[in-house]
């Protein structure tokens, strides 16, 4: 292997989940620091792409959208099961339920329309609901959007649906600034966008909803990035590749043959819970600590830190990807040292407000300050491109309520849970 080729990292691929840890982020930027030719990709077949997409399609920069649904008087929802799963969702459903409670001094609650492509735990709520096709939620998203006045009705709605965007949107038109509008994770990136464009136009900008930066470290596609990586193996111009949790050799997409790729990679590490798909195809297998065996942080939906503290010591010596990279750095240190060196001096001033963010659960003052953002013109023309929905069966595929996407389907325990809606 080339000495030259292989300090500046040209040949070095990392492949991570989704990582919200401010520590890892950290070690990731300097890693990229020492090898500026290396690469870093992120990739979990469940994953935001739609959401950060939109965001960049309507502000022309990365955003995260926080909700306050305990003063939204309208909810609009654009197949979002905000109250069952995604960030926040604990937060949101404990607001949205504070709105619709009745007491003797509050004669009034909040009014919820479900615009959705199947049942959800959300849908099941709503005080108005509209069951479409997945790819007729963006028809519907563009004709609210022009009831109120911007843009066009890219695509037709059929007059049961025009009655009640009709109706919705008088609605919104009656709650300016006291509405929410929330599209769903799987919902291309232009729903996202006319949800952006319909909270801005409403005026609920800064009153129900405010933005941030995304908690996310990584918001590139992950779709994209998977496939670069892919190829980047086929071509043979990976030399070393690190894959830090994940299954990525069960759960890319199969017309990339990840597995067939990834044996033509020199070395090849995956750091994972158990000897998996992945685990086969790479030349190391490294034992992973269990979270509960493992120190390390993470950020909530709204940007606030906390700290993980192991209940245990490792039962099998595992190590957990802070210390596996930081190994890659040339340090040997645990996982209590690298987490609270990250801390000290950035977030906690002294060993006190340590100790004191340990007991507490969180770091204080770390949750994300609000942006501006603004919708950037140019988006409709952009929208009028979409494809019009295909006739005949749409099939939805979901993360389910249990198993996610399929990560925790050895645990027993969680197959033999009830479904929230549906049986089988």
């Amino acid at each position: 292997m080339d000495r030259q080729r292989t300090v500046r990292g040209s040949g070095l691929r990392i492949l991570t989940e989704t990582i919200t840890s401010p520590t890892i982020a950290a070690q990731m930027k300097q890693l990229l620091e020492e090898f500026p030719e290396a690469k870093w990709h992120q990739y979990e077949p469940a994953n935001r792409d739609n959401v950060h997409e939109g965001a960049v399609l309507g502000f022309h920069q990365p955003a995260d959208a926080i909700y306050s649904f305990d003063k939204a008087d309208v909810v609009v929802s654009l197949d979002s099961d905000f109250l069952n799963s995604g960030p926040g969702h604990l937060r949101y459903a404990r607001d949205f339920a504070a709105k619709r409670r009745v007491r003797l001094d509050k004669k009034t609650m909040n009014r919820f329309y479900a615009i959705e492509s199947t049942l959800t735990v959300t849908g099941s709520m709503a005080d108005h609901r509209l069951p479409l096709k997945a790819s007729s939620v963006l028809g519907a998203a563009s004709f609210l959007t022009a009831s109120l006045g911007v843009g066009s009705d890219v695509q037709a709605v059929t007059e049961e649906e025009r009655h009640f965007l009709t109706a919705l949107a008088h609605d919104l038109e009656q709650h300016r600034g006291r509405s929410i509008v929330i599209a769903g994770d799987h919902q291309p990136p232009a729903v996202h966008a006319l949800a952006h464009t319909l909270n801005s136009i409403l005026e609920n900008d800064g009153a129900t909803v405010r933005y941030v930066e995304p908690v996310e470290a990584n918001t590139d596609s992950q779709a994209k990035s998977i496939v670069e990586l892919a190829n980047a193996m086929d071509k043979g111009v990976v030399d070393v590749v690190l894959i830090l949790g994940g299954n990525p050799a069960f759960t890319a997409p199969a017309d990339l043959a990840f597995a067939d790729k990834l044996r033509k990679v020199a070395f090849s590490a995956h750091l994972s819970l158990y000897r998996d798909e992945t685990s086969t195809y790479c030349r190391w297998h490294l034992p992973m600590a269990h979270e509960l065996e493992a120190w390390g942080d993470a950020r909530a939906f709204d940007g606030t830190a906390s700290i993980t503290q192991p209940l245990i010591e490792p039962l099998y010596a595992g190590q957990s990807a802070i210390e596996v990279l930081a190994g890659v750095l040339g340090k040997r240190e645990s996982g209590y040292d690298i987490v609270r060196r990250q801390w000290l001096g950035s977030g906690l001033a002294d060993d006190v407000s340590w100790k004191r963010a340990l007991h507490k659960g969180v770091i204080p003052n770390t949750a994300r300050t609000p942006k501006n953002v603004g919708i950037m013109p140019g988006v409709f023309p952009s929208l009028s491109s979409v494809r019009e929905p295909a006739a005949g069966i749409e099939i939805n595929f979901r993360p389910d309520s249990t198993i996610w996407d399929g990560r925790f389907a050895n645990n027993a325990w969680l197959q033999e849970l009830p479904k929230p809606v549906q049986k089988y």
